[in-house]
This record gives C-alpha cells, sequence and structure tokens, in this order.
C-alpha cells in the first residue's frame, strides 16, 4: 500500500461519525495488555504507554497524565465540541498529511544511509585546511547530509504530485511576499 492510499483510508476513517458526532481515534483500539484508564470509553492500555514512553523519552506516568487529558478533551463530557469546526479539521488533516511525509521521507532516508565513506567525502570538500578535525565536525556533516537527503526525498515525493495535479505558484507572488 503506498502512502496516499494510507493518506485516503485515515481521512475517510476520519470523517466517520458516530451518532452526529465525529468519533476521535486517539490512540490504538487494539492495545495490548491490560488497560490502565479509561475516560468516557477511550480505553488506555499499558502497551500503548510503554510505546509514547520510547518515542518521548518522558516516564510512564507523565505519559499516561498527557494521555488522560487527551481523552478528556476528546470525550463526550470533556470538551468534544472543541474538536468540532471546520479550522480544527483543516489542522488536523494538515498535521496528518504532515505526518505521513515525514515517515515516508524518513523510510526511504535512515540514519544509517548516511555512511563515513560519505562524511570523508564532505569533510574533504568543505572543512579540510580550515583547521577542523573530522572528529570535532562529523556530527555535524551527518546532520547536514541527513538533512539534504530528506529535503531530496520529500521534494521527491512532491513533485509528482503537483505536475499530475496542475498545481501553479505564482512566483512574482511569492516573491511579493518575502
Amino acid at each position: 500500500m503506498n502512502w496516499c492510499s494510507l493518506l485516503l483510508i485515515v481521512l475517510c476513517l476520519g470523517a466517520c461519525r458516530h451518532g452526529g458526532k465525529r468519533t476521535p481515534v486517539l490512540y490504538n483500539e487494539a492495545g495490548k495488555g491490560k488497560v490502565v484508564a479509561t475516560i468516557d470509553g477511550i480505553s488506555i492500555y499499558e502497551s500503548q504507554v510503554l510505546e509514547d514512553c520510547k518515542e518521548t523519552g518522558l516516564p510512564p506516568r507523565e505519559v499516561l497524565d498527557k494521555m488522560i487529558d487527551e481523552a478528556l478533551l476528546v470525550g463526550e463530557e470533556g470538551g468534544g465540541d472543541l474538536l468540532e469546526g471546520e479550522e480544527v479539521e483543516r489542522v488536523w488533516k494538515k498535521a496528518l498529511v504532515q505526518k505521513i511525509l515525514e515517515v515516508e521521507v524518513e523510510k526511504k532516508v535512515t540514519q544509517d544511509s548516511v555512511t563515513l565513506d560519505d562524511i570523508k567525502e564532505y569533510y574533504v570538500r568543505n572543512y579540510e585546511g580550515q583547521g577542523l578535525l573530522l572528529e570535532d565536525v562529523w556530527r555535524e556533516i551527518r546532520f547536514k547530509l541527513l538533512s539534504e537527503r530528506r529535503a531530496a526525498a520529500y521534494q521527491a515525493l512532491i513533485k509528482p504530485l503537483a505536475e499530475k495535479s496542475g498545481a501553479f505558484v505564482d512566483e512574482d507572488g511569492i516573491s511579493r511576499l518575502k
């Protein structure tokens, strides 16, 4: 399944309504392990808390508190109405698209894609003779190479879509904005 199909599926799922209200899905409903909290019918599983701990580096109690706060905002008894409206939906879709693109780009350009040979070559072209040692700047070089490659991968994803859609950018308009 390609990322466009995934985006379409997620957007369709997000548009589902239950009893006239959107039923937001905050967490994987098929969580594993025991349920550590239930708020307004939203179950939070131990596996979900531990997964978020790995992603964020936060302790389990902080992660659980954050998840509970989110569930309270979404739930019927809480601020469920806060998730209604065109602006919220627009921001949600924008964040979703950005996350999908980020995941796709990071899948194609992994940390391991920048080799020691790449770093040495960049060092020779850009740093040699400046009095900087490779061991002092290799992290910076690795970050630059990774950023450049991810930007290129992002453009490789977007460019065919823009061409296919007939997207138009008024360069004069853009320059007036600067």
